[in-house]
């Protein structure tokens, strides 16, 4: 399934939420600016979860609704969901707090081409800023749940993919979610070390990718997607219609 448009799709809905919002601050209810941080909550995860640009400044609207709440209405399900909406935009304040700023800023500037990708890696303990060149891919596994895990370690000993994916480099990609355990990225990199898991900056880079099914397989040329398989087989087996999308799709 290709990843979903969200702009035609909600973009009337957005609109309307960030006028509600910058126009009714000093008049909002408590209820409604808990109504107007779950509605951000919702605008934000859609378009991460289908790699779009969010059509409206998500994190600074959601810090506008909290700072206009009374200490008292500021629930923890209300901080939380602004803390997560920080970490999953990778916005300046979560980027400072790992660390980042200035190795994303670096990494960014120039402003990276059509294809380019920033990817966070740990290393030695701490997350690195790293560019990654789509076309330079032949396959991108959207990754980073229990299921992928088993099918990585399934797909290392199918001596069936491992002959497929000969000569091929493939990237293991955990998007850019609301939490970030940096434990479980060093636990999976000595498991496979030959495969280091990159972690998206931003999901809007990675273009075309379907970021809700893990895992996904995604067949690149030229920076581009050309064909995807998502999910795994229940039996934990090699499902069928992804080694006949290896098939067609093998170097020739």
């Amino acid at each position: 399934m290709e990843a979903i448009d969200i702009h035609a799709l909600i973009a009337p809905q957005a609109l309307a939420c960030s006028t509600e919002i910058t126009t009714r601050r000093k008049t909002a209810t408590i209820a409604q600016r808990r109504a107007q941080l779950k509605a951000l909550d919702t605008l934000s995860f859609y378009a991460n979860a289908t790699s779009q640009n969010l059509p409206l400044p998500v994190v600074a609207l959601a810090e506008s609704v909290v700072a206009d709440m009374n200490e008292a209405a500021i629930d923890p399900e209300a901080a939380n969901l602004l803390e997560e909406l920080h970490a999953e935009n990778r916005s300046s304040e979560w980027l400072g707090r790992m660390q980042l700023t200035d190795e994303v800023q670096a990494s960014e500037e120039p402003v990276s081409p059509s294809g380019v990708v920033t990817t966070l890696v740990l290393i030695n303990g701490r997350l690195r800023s790293r560019r990654l060149d789509l076309a330079t891919v032949d396959m991108v596994v959207v990754a980073g749940c229990h299921v992928a895990q088993r099918a990585a370690e399934k797909l290392k000993e199918d001596p069936k993919v491992q002959r497929l994916l000969a000569g091929r480099r493939v990237v293991w990609m955990q998007p850019a979610g609301r939490t970030l355990e940096l434990d479980e990225l060093e636990q999976w990199n000595a498991k496979f070390p030959a495969t280091p898991m990159h972690v998206a900056l931003r999901n809007s880079q990675w273009v075309g990718m379907d970021l809700t099914a893990l895992p996904t397989f995604h067949v690149m040329k030229d920076g581009k997607v050309v064909a995807s398989h998502r999910g795994w087989s229940r039996d934990g087996a090699t499902p069928g219609d992804l080694l006949r999308m290896l098939k067609r799709h093998r170097r020739r």
